[in-house]
């Protein structure tokens, strides 16, 4: 399982490492569903402030 993992990695790098920027960003905000309403006010705060 842990040889196969390291296969694909290697193979596709990049897909990989954005595969795991995903599932890391996908828990955390999982664990902390206040990040998602702090993120959003920052956008609209940005897009209000132009």
């Amino acid at each position: 399982m842990l040889n196969k993992t390291i296969n694909i990695i290697k193979k596709y790098p990049v897909r990989s490492l954005l595969v795991a920027l995903i599932v890391v960003f996908a828990i955390y905000v999982i664990s902390d569903p206040s990040i998602i309403s702090s993120f959003n006010q920052e956008l609209s705060d940005g897009a209000a402030g132009r």
